[in-house]
C-alpha cells in the first residue's frame, strides 16, 4: 500500500503536465491536419511515386515507335556435302505495333 501512493502521485503529475503542454500548443485546422497526413504518410508518398511512373509509361506508350532495320550476313557450309556452300545474307524491316491504352489508365 505504501508503494501505491507514490506511484499514484507520479501518474497524476505526468497527466497534469501533459495537459498543460497540450494546452500551450496551437490548435490545427482540418486542412492542416490533412496536409500533415499527406506529407508524412509513406503509403501516400509511394502512391504518388507510382502515379509518376505510370504517367511516364503512358507518355512513352503514346510515342510512335521507330522501325527496326536488320541485316545479317554469313557463310553457309555443308556438313554432308550435298548442300551448296557460300555466302548468305538477309535483311528485314519491322515496325512494332501500337497497342491501344486501356481506358482505366487514361
Amino acid at each position: 500500500m505504501n508503494h501505491l501512493v507514490p506511484a499514484l502521485m507520479l501518474a497524476v503529475c505526468i497527466l497534469s503536465a501533459g495537459r498543460v503542454s497540450a494546452q500551450t500548443q496551437k490548435a490545427l485546422t482540418l486542412n492542416e491536419l490533412i496536409g500533415i497526413a499527406l506529407e508524412s504518410s509513406s503509403q501516400v508518398l509511394a502512391a504518388r511515386d507510382q502515379s509518376k511512373v505510370i504517367k511516364g509509361q503512358l507518355s512513352s506508350a503514346r510515342a510512335i515507335p521507330n522501325p527496326e532495320f536488320e541485316l545479317n550476313t554469313g557463310q553457309q557450309k555443308s556438313v554432308s556435302g550435298s548442300l551448296t556452300t557460300g555466302n548468305v545474307s538477309s535483311w528485314s524491316v519491322t515496325q512494332p505495333l501500337v497497342c491501344p491504352i486501356p481506358a482505366i489508365l487514361v
